[in-house]
């Protein structure tokens, strides 16, 4: 039972319902064949014991005078033509004694097995069944005298005959009707479980493939068009918040890459920031190391913006910085990068630089664009400022292949420049170490 209930488990939903429709009208059919045939037996026995009773009653009418005049010639004359006539193993006929008076057995042969016992307490008619076969008692009256008895012995042979045939009519009837219920339900099934197949299917898709756009058919008024209205339900219940989820994921996606623009970049300038810069910079290291593209790295320190500051205020000084950082802009390619690291300096990381000379022009074009005088016009004052800028420059890979070392030399470089005086350049060298 294990077994089939764990093999049942493993199968689809039309399967088990058809297995089992098939095993309950299985056990079905053998019940009713089992009903039947023990109705049949019963009957059968039955008939037979009513047909061999009124052939017992009718023989003992004939004998009675035969019994009473000693004619044991008649008597088996008579008894013989019974024997011929039906389904009879033994007819005994007992004297007003009890002793036996004719019997005969199959062949017509007499025999001394005897009721003699049993004769004497019956008074009526009646019917015994017995070990294979069937015994029926008529006692013989004359002007209610008793003269003897007739004891009728019939064989149950036709009974099982009948009762096999029977058997076997109803075991191959009842083959059939499973085979035929069984190609019925599965087309019953099939149409009746059709809807459910369909909406198990199409849960399977929504989950594997998240289409929550789509339906299943609820047309109908049974249970299985309810369940797919509620089913079509909780779908665009789904769908709604699965949109919302998108949306507020999108609108968070947004918000972060916000946010992080904001956190690497400057909000003066409008430069990428310091926090920027860490990042970059070691991307244009490790890129370079792998020999993909050649990265300079320019450290740039603004002279005299320290006097900005102090004589015209910090206001001033904000603007100075935003204009200085539009002009360094203006003199680098697509591919170069300005960051604001703090303060007045500024950081460029230059890639696809190839050679000394390259490096030298870029800077000596951004020195001079840093130096023109500065004319600031607000309100009803105007005021012109000037300062400079320092740049130390190191390259990846050719003075470093590490970050930090890059950034030491690059720094190195820049002192090197300031302490030669304003507007000026240095390319890092050993002898700086």
């Amino acid at each position: 039972m294990q077994l089939f209930l764990k093999f049942l488990k493993n199968q689809s939903l039309i399967n088990k319902m058809r297995l089992l429709n098939i095993l309950g009208t299985t056990v079905v059919m053998f019940v009713v064949l089992v009903f039947f045939s023990i109705l049949y037996s019963f009957f059968a026995r039955q008939e037979l014991a009513d047909s061999l009773l009124a052939e017992a009653r009718l023989l003992a009418t004939n004998t009675a005078p035969m019994l009473v005049f000693q004619d044991k010639d008649e008597t088996r004359k008579l008894a013989a033509s019974f024997k011929r006539t039906s389904n009879l193993l033994r007819v005994i006929v007992f004297d007003q004694n009890n002793d036996i008076f004719v019997e005969l057995i199959s062949g017509g042969e007499e025999n001394t097995t005897s009721y003699r016992t049993r004769v004497p307490a019956i008074h009526r008619d009646s019917t015994s069944f017995e070990s294979q076969k069937l015994v029926a008692f008529a006692p013989v009256y004359v002007q209610e005298e008793r003269v003897g008895t007739v004891v009728l012995e019939g064989g149950l042979d036709t009974i099982r005959t009948n009762l096999l045939l029977f058997v076997y009519i109803g075991g191959g009837a009842t083959i059939l009707g499973i085979l035929l219920s069984a190609h019925i339900l599965k087309r019953m099934q099939q149409w009746a479980l059709g809807p459910i197949l369909d909406m198990s299917k199409l849960a399977e898709k929504v989950a594997t493939d998240k289409s929550y756009h789509l339906r299943a058919n609820d047309d109908g008024k049974d249970e299985v068009a309810r369940l797919a209205t509620r089913f079509n339900q909780m779908l665009e219940r789904i769908e709604a918040w699965d949109k919302k989820l998108s949306m507020e994921l999108d609108q968070s996606r947004e918000s972060e890459r916000h946010l992080d623009a904001l956190a690497r970049t400057d909000e003066l300038t409008g430069c990428p920031n310091r926090h920027a810069f860490r990042t970059d910079v070691k991307t244009a290291v490790d890129n370079a190391v792998k020999g993909d593209e050649t990265t300079a790295l320019m450290f740039i320190d603004l002279d005299d913006f320290k006097q900005v500051n102090d004589v015209h205020g910090h206001h001033y000084g904000d603007v100075v910085l935003q204009i200085v950082s539009k002009r360094i802009k203006t003199i680098l390619q697509g591919t170069d990068t300005l960051y604001r690291l703090g303060g007045d300096e500024f950081a460029v990381l230059l890639t696809g630089v190839y050679g000394e000379k390259s490096v030298a022009g870029i800077c000596k074009r951004l020195i001079a664009a840093v130096s023109k005088p500065i004319v600031i016009r607000e309100a009803e004052e105007t005021i012109t400022v000037g300062v400079g800028a320092s740049v130390g420059i190191a390259s990846c890979p050719e003075n470093a292949r590490k970050t930090q070392d890059l950034l030491r030399m690059a720094d190195l470089a820049m002192y090197a420049a300031k302490n030669e005086g304003k507007n000026s350049y240095r390319i890092f060298e050993l002898g700086m170490e």
